[in-house]
């Protein structure tokens, strides 16, 4: 087995796998004719026979969570009975994929590292990637750097002094902020999966242990780095996730302003300007990775997702964390603005025309040859009478 921090990072449903070996197989249908009294053959090609992939990964207490969690959250998504996105850790996204078989050894005597071998099979497409690059295991290790600059900054420049007792208390006010928030971010979402219950169980103890944790910045940087690796796994559905964690962003904005005039009210802002910056990175990183996972439908989809980015990237650069934070901040952001430019290459455009008092399925059908997308239409439009539409209409390119 190869050293785990060394081994590339593939997903599943959105789920991280750290894979230790890939197997490709592929190439076309084929019926093969022999004859009698004749030393050759003849082979009669029948079409190219879709790709399908194995992958044997590590499960270890490397991942997020705990082992038996995230073996749970893991083995609940490979028996869904629906298809999902397999990112390749080289080859790249794999649309419309089952995970069609698995097997597990476990050593009974000695859990928290074991193999699993997962094969998976391709629905109704030929299981060609559509990037060739390992664009997203790449940006997966920038989001690592990021998270571990982040968890290095607390541990150096967080510091409740013994003698500012006052401080003290604040400290834990601030840290109980930093649960609250993710806990209110989460809460959007209708979500009873394990995954979630386990999770909420995590943050709790976070804030149950904040009296302890202002007092250890090593172990605040610790549970603070582990509460958004649990996030970056926490929802199957990309999108999902980036809308929850972008709920994250501004954090710490409506802190009453202090005036650094004495030793003690200079740590306190000190503390909170480092945690108030500490969120933004964090966020913002678990957001780029969750932005190069999104199934955009329109390229001003990816617009709007980048403006966002963006907002939050300045807001990251004006904060106080350490320099090392909005260097690996900054390289990740290359990164994630380069694959969604990608994307976008590829990536259906809206269009305005005028047209004259049709309904939603003619007008589908002038455009595009057929009715398909008139749901498309009127969804974009939000039409309320499909039966009548006049004047500007958005239309998506196909």
């Amino acid at each position: 087995m190869a050293d785990e921090a060394n081994i590339l990072t593939a997903w599943f449903k959105d789920v991280e796998l750290s894979v230790d070996v890939s197997t490709i197989k592929g190439g076309i249908k084929h019926d093969v004719k022999q004859y009698p009294n004749r030393n050759t053959q003849s082979v009669e090609p029948l079409g190219l026979s879709p790709r399908n992939y194995s992958l044997d990964c590590v499960v270890s207490d490397r991942q997020a969570m705990d082992y038996f969690a995230y073996k749970r959250l893991l083995l609940s998504r490979i028996e869904s009975n629906d298809p999902g996105q397999l990112i390749h850790p080289i080859d790249g996204r794999i649309d419309s994929v089952y995970a069609v078989s698995y097997s597990m050894d476990e050593d009974l005597s000695n859990f928290g590292k074991t193999t699993i071998k997962i094969d998976f099979q391709v629905d109704n497409n030929t299981g060609i990637p559509q990037s060739i690059a390992n664009v997203t295991s790449q940006i997966a290790s920038k989001n690592e750097v990021v998270k571990e600059a982040v968890k290095n900054d607390i541990t150096i420049n967080f510091t409740v002094s013994d003698k500012f007792k006052n401080n003290f208390s604040e400290a834990v006010s601030k840290v109980e902020s930093v649960v609250d928030s993710v806990r209110s971010a989460i809460s959007f979402v209708s979500d009873t999966s394990d995954s979630i219950d386990q999770f909420t169980a995590d943050i709790n103890d976070f804030a149950d242990n904040a009296k302890v944790l202002v007092k250890d910045s090593s172990g605040l940087a610790d549970e603070f780095k582990k509460t958004y690796e649990g996030l970056d796994q926490l929802y199957s559905d990309a999108q999902t996730r980036f809308d929850v964690i972008r709920k994250l962003f501004g954090f710490g904005a409506d802190d009453i302003t202090i005036n650094p005039t004495t030793a003690a009210l200079t740590e306190r802002k000190s503390n909170n300007d480092l945690l108030n910056g500490s969120m933004s990175a964090a966020s913002l990183s678990s957001a780029y990775l969750a932005a190069t996972q999104i199934d955009y439908q329109t390229t001003d989809q990816i617009k709007d997702t980048t403006d966002s980015l963006d907002d939050q990237y300045d807001s990251v650069l004006l904060s106080s964390v350490d320099q090392s934070v909005k260097d690996a901040i900054t390289d990740m952001r290359v990164s994630v603005l380069d694959a969604l430019n990608e994307v976008s290459v590829t990536t259906p455009r809206v269009i305005t025309v005028d047209t004259v008092p049709t309904t939603a399925r003619l007008l589908a059908f002038d455009y595009y040859g057929n009715d398909d997308n008139g749901q498309t239409i009127i969804d974009l439009n939000d039409i309320a009478d499909v039966s009548f539409i006049s004047g500007s209409i958005d239309l998506v390119t196909l």
